[in-house]
């Protein structure tokens, strides 16, 4: 029995890479346009305000950058027009 080498537990692993300190400490897109298209469909728009409420009523963090990339998702999904901006 001395000859066993001792039991170790496995290193613990986070489930997804970790992004403190990076750029994108945002959940996943799919994620967020999910609850975007909720928000659309129970007030029957599609604008800024009503997805920024509907992801920020979920404790959710929100930048702008984030918010227009969905925005323009959304749109296209929806058949409308996308702006984009004029050099």
């Amino acid at each position: 029995m001395a000859d066993l080498p001792p039991v170790t537990p496995p290193p613990v692993t986070a489930r997804g890479p970790r992004t403190t300190g990076g750029r994108r400490p945002d959940p996943d897109t799919e994620e967020l346009l999910e609850i975007a298209r909720s928000a659309v469909r129970a007030e029957d728009k599609l604008t800024r305000k009503v997805v920024a409420q509907a992801i920020r009523g979920q404790q959710i963090p929100l930048s702008s950058d984030t918010l227009t990339a969905l925005m323009v998702q959304l749109r296209q999904q929806h058949g409308q027009s996308v702006t984009t901006a004029r050099n």
